[in-house]
């Protein structure tokens, strides 16, 4: 998909084919002056391992990340948006210790950055579905940054996070 000025001057937004829009599709529009590496949110599963910086990008407005492995003796940084700085919509949400990342971590947020430090290594399944079952001792951060761009969410009704728990007896 590509944005493009028409001649009158106004921006539309188009896809190449076999992508067709229409107006109950959800698209996330990032304007950054970085070039991120992009890992794209569906409602599958799917696993990654990152050793860098990563913009996570959710049309669907939110996610949900497993933390599977954290390995060094840095920390992992969670954004919201994406770029350079406030100047560029990229606002601090969390930092933790690589030991101390959490189980679970629900963002309702469009877009995300994840910044490793130097000799982190993070792995985590995310999706786009928000259903988990939540076991005993597992630990969960729910973020949400109140400046994101969910103004173009046409799905609100789904910004919830359902877990089951299973107590302990």
């Amino acid at each position: 998909m590509c944005p493009r000025v028409t001649e009158e001057g106004s921006w539309r937004i188009v896809a190449d084919p076999p992508i067709t829009l229409d107006c109950n599709q959800q698209i996330a529009l990032i304007f950054t002056s970085s070039l991120p590496d992009f890992i794209r949110v569906e409602k599958q599963l799917l696993s990654y391992t990152i050793d860098e910086d990563r913009v996570i990008v959710s049309p669907r407005a939110g996610m949900k990340i497993h933390s599977t492995k954290c390995q060094g003796n840095g920390n992992v940084t969670i954004y919201t948006g994406s770029g350079t700085g406030v100047v560029e919509f990229r606002y601090f949400l969390e930092s933790w210790r690589c030991s101390d990342v959490p189980d679970w971590i629900i963002s309702f947020e469009n877009v995300i950055t994840i910044v490793v430090d130097p000799g982190v290594e993070y792995s985590f399944d995310i999706t786009s579905d928000y259903k988990s079952a939540l076991k005993p001792r597992e630990s969960v951060s729910i973020l949400t940054s109140g400046k994101s761009d969910n103004l173009q969410n046409a799905h609100p009704q789904e910004n919830y996070a359902v877990f089951s728990i299973r107590l302990a007896v």
